[in-house]
C-alpha cells in the first residue's frame, strides 16, 4: 500500500478522516460489481475505506454510501450480518497468520518459564495466552506484567487449539512476542480485530 493511499482515507460511513495508523477496512467491488473486503488493502482498482467496527461497516454497506464511494450504482450485500461475520472471521485469521509469522521468525517465545523470563525484562511487546488455558498460570504471568507497572497488550481471545494450529506447535498455552517489526504488524491486525470482538477477555481478573 502506498503512502499516498494510506494518507487519503475517509470513512464512507461517518465522513471522518482516518489516520494512517487508525484501524480501518478497505472495501472493493468484485467483477460483478458486488462489495467485498480487501483484507490487505492492496487490491487494484477503486476502494472505499471504513472504520474497523461493525456499526461503521453496516452503515457503509448501505446502497447510498456504496454508490457515492464508488461513483456508480452499487447495492449492498443481501445479508449484511453475514458479511460482517465474514469480515470478523477474516480479521481473526489475519491475526493468527501474524502469529505464525512471528513464530517462524523467532519473535515469538513460547512456554510458561520462557514467557515469564521475557515478561520480567524489557523485550516483551505482547502477551499471548489461550482462552481455555488454566487460570492459575495465566494469572501468575499477568501478575508479572502488573508488577512492572506496564500496560502490555494481551491477546487472549483464541483457544489453545487455534493458536497451536496457527503456529505449527502442539499444546500452546502461553507465549510472548518480543519488540520489533513482527510485534508492530501484529498490533495493527489486533487493532482491527478489536473493533469486532474482545481481544482480552481476562481484563479485570
Amino acid at each position: 500500500m502506498t503512502n499516498a493511499r494510506k494518507n487519503d482515507r475517509r470513512c464512507i460511513a461517518t465522513g471522518a478522516v482516518l489516520a494512517p495508523n487508525a484501524p480501518a477496512l478497505r472495501l472493493v467491488l468484485d467483477p460483478q460489481g458486488r462489495p467485498g473486503f480487501d483484507i490487505r488493502g492492496e487490491l487494484p482498482g477503486r476502494g472505499a475505506w471504513v472504520g474497523a467496527n461493525p456499526a461503521d461497516l453496516e452503515k457503509a454497506l448501505e446502497k447510498g454510501n456504496l454508490s457515492r464511494a464508488f461513483r456508480q450504482d452499487v447495492s449492498g450485500p443481501e445479508d449484511v450480518e453475514a458479511f460482517i461475520t465474514s469480515v470478523r472471521h477474516h480479521l481473526g485469521q489475519a491475526v493468527l497468520a501474524r502469529l505464525g509469522l512471528a513464530q517462524r521468525s523467532g519473535a515469538l517465545v513460547t512456554g510458561f518459564e520462557k514467557t515469564r523470563e521475557i515478561l520480567k525484562g524489557a523485550q516483551a511487546a505482547l502477551f499471548v495466552t489461550a482462552s481455555d488455558g488454566a487460570a492459575d498460570g495465566r494469572q501468575k504471568l499477568c501478575r508479572v506484567i502488573t508488577a512492572k507497572g506496564e500496560d502490555l497488550p494481551i491477546l487472549g481471545c483464541f483457544t489453545g487449539e487455534e493458536l497451536s494450529r496457527a503456529m505449527g506447535v502442539s499444546n500452546f498455552i502461553h507465549g510472548v512476542i518480543k519488540k520489533g517489526k513482527p510485534a508492530e504488524a501484529m498490533a495493527m491486525e489486533m487493532a482491527r480485530l478489536g473493533g469486532f470482538r474482545v481481544i482480552n477477555p481476562f481484563s479485570g481478573e
